[in-house]
């Protein structure tokens, strides 16, 4: 799959991606503009803590980031050693430099009680933080597995 978008040649173009970048490729259409083909991000495995683990193999824990700096978590996990999460802020990984915001971003993740089944309407506030880290605020006992996806800028280098 490739991410396809046109623009206008002789528009200014302020502070768009480089458009001579290697990454995308000009091809001229009838009316001037020019298609740009952009590679799609490859995933990573996230780098997940010690004392938690990927929910099922059937199942992505992973991030990347796309040519424009976007990056995108996303993540279904329990403990390692099958007992509850612990009560308050737990970190699950920590993002290589180059794909870390500024500032604290913040989403909602969905979460189980059971270990078998997602409850929609029980949540929690996972967030990531400039060093990288990404956490997990766990609001009440009995926890036992966590699905989110998290979608922010990288902080410029």
């Amino acid at each position: 799959m490739f991410f396809i978008s046109t623009w206008d040649a002789s528009a200014p173009q302020g502070n768009k991606a480089n458009l001579n970048s290697p990454a995308l490729t000009g091809v001229p259409t009838i009316n001037g503009s020019k298609i740009s083909i952009i590679e799609p991000p490859t995933w990573y495995d996230l780098p997940l803590t010690d004392d938690v683990q990927t929910y099922h193999a059937s199942t992505k824990t992973a991030y990347c980031k796309n040519y424009f700096g976007m990056v995108y978590i996303t993540f279904y996990i329990k403990r390692t050693n099958s007992l509850d999460f612990p009560l308050g802020s737990n970190t699950i990984a920590n993002l290589p430099t180059g794909c870390r915001p500024d500032k604290n971003v913040h989403a909602v993740a969905s979460i189980s009680l059971t270990g078998n089944t997602i409850y929609s309407q029980n949540s929690l506030v996972c967030f990531v933080t400039p060093n990288g880290n990404v956490n997990i605020h766990v609001p009440m006992a009995g926890v036992k597995a966590v699905t989110g996806t998290i979608v922010f800028y990288a902080q410029e280098n």
